[in-house]
């Protein structure tokens, strides 16, 4: 996989070593799953189940339409 180099602030730093340490991860896994998630949520097209939705007509005449 390729590397991503990220420059964090001291201060940055020290929250993720913290949220880290508070979830049971080290530092590095945390900010990779970060990172994939915001990816994914950024380009990943929600799944539609394979369901298709035809379009529809209008019922009824519009304002300005000849019926």
């Amino acid at each position: 996989m390729a590397e991503i180099a990220v420059q964090l602030t001291t201060q940055q730093m020290r929250e993720l070593e913290e949220m880290a340490r508070a979830n049971g991860f080290s530092a590095t896994d945390l900010a990779s799953s970060a990172f994939s998630d915001g990816l994914a949520r950024m380009y990943a097209l929600p799944s539609t189940g394979g369901v298709v939705v035809p379009f529809q007509g209008l019922k009824t005449a519009g304002k300005g339409t000849k019926a």
